[in-house]
């Protein structure tokens, strides 16, 4: 890596320390350095194939990466997890980040765009990602059955609630990111929700177990 690159990722580690996402100092400078291989990957094809507005990376770090990390907080539904479902993945946020953190479960990235699934494909091989799989379908058309189901760009209805409630395993979960004033009325009350707060806009993520 370059200065600038150490620079950015001691930056990000202590970040990520200092919002409770890690306890460990060289557990968080791990991830931040793989995050970064991948944030060069992506900002690379970014530029031609416009995967994200966000290309500014202390922006990449607060919006995209540290974002998708929190999760992790309540680790209970990825405590036995083998197949985690990333639907609606779009650059592979927030598949990539949470499958660098839970490198033993199998994370399964699904968009409808060619190009970003294509991209993905390529950084999954680049980076020798073991636990990724990026797959181009429509998620009515998906066959599988995961133990996890995450969703961080969909919205969920009512609609795209059954048929989680078909794609996931006897006590899965389906995991749900929202801001504050956009929670999903679908009828159906969270097991659990994490609360958090990301550049002054306030975050919820809630957890459905089925």
């Amino acid at each position: 890596m370059t200065k600038t690159s150490n620079v950015s990722c001691e930056t990000f580690s202590e970040s990520l320390l200092s919002r409770g996402l890690f306890q460990n100092s060289k557990e968080s400078l791990s991830f931040s350095r793989d995050c970064l291989l991948y944030w060069d990957e992506f900002n690379g094809w970014n530029k031609v194939h416009n995967l994200s507005t966000i290309k500014n990376l202390d922006d990449a770090i607060d919006l995209h990466f540290i974002d998708s990390l929190y999760p992790t907080l309540f680790k209970k539904p990825f405590l036995n997890a083998r197949k985690v479902l990333d639907l609606g993945t779009g650059g592979g946020f927030p598949g990539i980040p949470l499958s660098i953190y839970f490198k033993n479960i199998n994370f399964y990235l699904l968009d409808k765009s060619r190009k970003k699934t294509s991209f993905l494909q390529y950084a999954s091989a680049k980076l020798n990602y073991k636990n990724v799989f990026p797959i181009h379908i429509d998620f009515f058309k998906d066959s599988e059955v995961y133990d996890v189901i995450v969703s961080r760009a969909v919205r969920i209805d009512k609609e795209i609630l059954e048929k989680a409630r078909s794609s996931v395993s006897k006590g899965g979960w389906l995991i749900v990111y929202r801001t504050k004033n956009d929670i999903p009325l679908i009828g159906l009350e969270p097991n659990h929700s994490v609360d958090y707060t990301i550049r002054n806009k306030k975050r919820t993520i809630l957890f459905y177990q089925f």
